[in-house]
């Protein structure tokens, strides 16, 4: 699905209609060629009488589908699109940070009770996230049974791509709530670097490797385990971690921490600890709590 920028209205610069039908001929265009099932959503905007112009120019151009902002033009004009539209509705989020109604109420279950067929919500991760646990909570209230209601489809977004998504998902390694990507790599520098955003309250994983760590911290503050001290970090600090050494990364309860890594293009995998590392471990003043951090 390909949508418009929700800044998108009826511009000079880009007129509604004659947008619409552009972008939808070079989508069928592709379709065609590439045998794809590209479907497009122009942003529907201004009043009611606005909209329902906008919904047949749409109509006639073969639109697949329409997105609309309801904290903008109002959950009840959301009723009515989704009822004259005739094609699936994706809610976007401006404004709903304006109000005092939780995220998952708002997005998860009141934009589907109005008639949204796709609810998009800024995702942890992302340029300007919620939570993992509050992401979870709206996509949960979008698609768990209710009553005759339909689903609604969860749209993660705010700047997501695959390379956001949560590093080493499996269960082995013990972190939370952190998102990796990696910026560039350059075989003839033999380096790569990438950026960590861990949320608040989250870590990274306790691990060791015989490749040396060069990381910048960005924004936000924190403490991090470097063999066997803790150490409090904020933005513009430095932190080197030699090779072989234990460490781990923590974010602040009440904030973020966004830092820069540079490591080896090629290197060893981790190594975790095992019961007799965490034992010396432990034995270090203030290591023991850090670790019991939860």
């Amino acid at each position: 699905m390909i949508k418009d920028d929700h800044g998108l209205a009826d511009q000079a610069s880009a007129p509604f209609a004659a947008r619409v039908a552009a972008v939808q001929r070079a989508i069928d265009s592709a379709n065609r060629e590439s045998g794809g099932r590209t479907i497009y959503a122009p942003s529907l905007t201004g009043s009611l009488d606005a909209m329902r112009a906008g919904i047949e120019a749409a109509r006639e151009a073969g639109v697949g589908a329409l997105m609309m902002a309801p904290m903008v033009s109002g959950v009840s004009t959301l009723a009515v699109v989704a009822r004259e539209a005739g094609v699936p509705i994706l809610a976007h989020p401006a404004l709903a940070g304006a109000t005092r109604i939780a995220p998952p109420l708002l997005l998860g279950r009141l934009f589907r009770l109005f008639g949204a067929d796709a609810t998009i919500f800024p995702n942890a991760g992302g340029r300007f996230s919620y939570s993992p646990d509050t992401c979870a909570a709206i996509a949960d209230g979008a698609r768990a049974p209710w009553h005759a209601l339909a689903p609604a489809m969860p749209v993660p977004a705010g700047g997501m791509s695959v390379e956001r998504l949560a590093y080493k998902s499996d269960a082995s390694s013990p972190f939370r709530d952190v998102t990796r990507q990696t910026l560039f790599r350059r075989d003839d520098l033999a380096g790569e670097l990438r950026y960590f955003e861990v949320a608040p309250g989250g870590h990274s994983t306790l691990e060791r490797h015989a490749h040396v760590h060069a990381v910048l911290i960005l924004r936000g503050r924190g403490r991090c385990l470097v063999g066997g001290t803790v150490h409090p970090i904020h933005e513009h600090d430095l932190v080197t971690v030699p090779p072989g050494t234990w460490h781990q990364f923590r974010a602040a309860p009440d904030a973020p921490l966004g830092f820069l890594c540079m490591v080896d293009a090629v290197r060893d995998k981790p190594e975790l600890p095992d019961a007799a590392a965490l034992a010396a471990l432990r034995v270090h003043a203030g290591v023991a709590g850090f670790l019991d951090e939860r």
